[in-house]
C-alpha cells in the first residue's frame, strides 16, 4: 500500500533541490569510477546510507538483516567505501561515504521535523538512506524488513513507477498497483509487502530519500 502524507513546504523543497540533490549527483558521478557488481543486467542501483559512522564493519554490525547476508565485501576509494552485500542471491551496492560534511546533520534534523509532524519515529540516526536507480533499470519484486518507510522523491520522471503485488511466492505474484511518486511529496509505503521499482527513463536517474518509520515516536533508529 502507498499513499501520500502531505506535500513539502516551499522551504523544504528548496533545501532538497538546492542542497541534497546536487550532493547526490556528485556522489553518483564519483561512483562511475567503480565497476558495480550486479547479478543481472536489469538491476543497477545504489544505496547511500546516511549514518554517523564511516567504516564498512560498523555498517554490517548495524544491519538489521545481517543474518540474511551471504556475502559481504568492500573496496576503499578516496571518498567512499564500495560495500557489496548479497542477500538471497540479490546484489546490493552500497556507497558508504567517508566524509558526510553537514549533509548527515541536516537530514537528521529534517527527520526530526517529520517525526514531530507525523507522531512517528522517522529516520533517526541510522534509519535514513538515499536510493538511486539508474536509467532503464529496475529493482525486482522484494520485501523489506521494515513495516513502513517514508519516500521523498529527489529526482524522478514519469516513467519511474513503484509497483505493489499480492501473493506469497515471488514467482507467482499478482500486480495490485503501479504508481508514480512526484517530487515535493512525502509518501508512506508498506515495504514489508511485495513491491518493485522500475525506472523506464533512458536518460534520467531516480533518486529518493528513504526513511524507516516506526509507530512509536520514542523508538530509537
Amino acid at each position: 500500500m502507498m499513499y501520500k502524507y502531505f506535500d513539502l513546504t516551499e522551504t523544504q523543497r528548496a533545501w532538497l533541490q538546492n542542497t541534497v540533490v546536487p550532493a547526490v549527483e556528485r556522489i553518483v558521478e564519483s561512483a562511475k569510477s567503480i565497476s558495480l557488481r550486479r547479478k543481472a543486467d536489469d538491476t543497477f542501483s545504489l544505496l547511500i546510507p546516511l549514518v554517523p559512522f564511516s567504516d564498512p564493519q560498523t555498517l554490517f554490525n548495524n544491519s538489521g538483516g545481517k543474518h540474511k547476508i551471504s556475502r559481504f565485501d568492500f573496496t576503499e576509494f578516496e571518498t567512499f567505501w564500495h560495500v557489496v552485500y548479497e542477500i538471497k542471491g540479490d546484489i546490493l551496492n552500497i556507497l558508504l561515504l567517508k566524509n558526510k560534511s553537514d549533509l548527515y546533520d541536516q537530514i537528521y534534523q529534517f527527520s526530526e521535523t517529520l517525526s514531530e509532524r507525523l507522531g512517528k519515529r522517522v529516520g533517526g540516526k541510522t534509519g535514513s538512506f538515499i536510493s538511486v536507480l539508474f536509467p532503464g533499470y529496475c529493482l525486482p519484486p522484494h520485501r523489506d524488513p521494515t513495516q513502513e518507510r517514508i519516500h521523498i522523491p529527489l529526482v524522478t520522471n514519469d516513467k519511474a513507477l513503484f509497483s505493489t503485488f499480492k501473493g506469497e511466492d515471488k514467482d507467482h505474484l499478482e500486480t495490485v498497483s503501479a504508481l508514480h511518486m512526484e517530487v515535493g511529496g512525502v509518501y508512506s509505503l508498506a515495504t514489508s509487502d511485495w513491491h518493485s521499482v522500475i525506472n523506464g527513463s533512458s536518460t534520467q536517474m531516480r533518486a529518493h530519500l528513504v526513511m524507516d518509520c516506526r509507530s512509536n515516536i520514542d523508538t530509537v533508529l
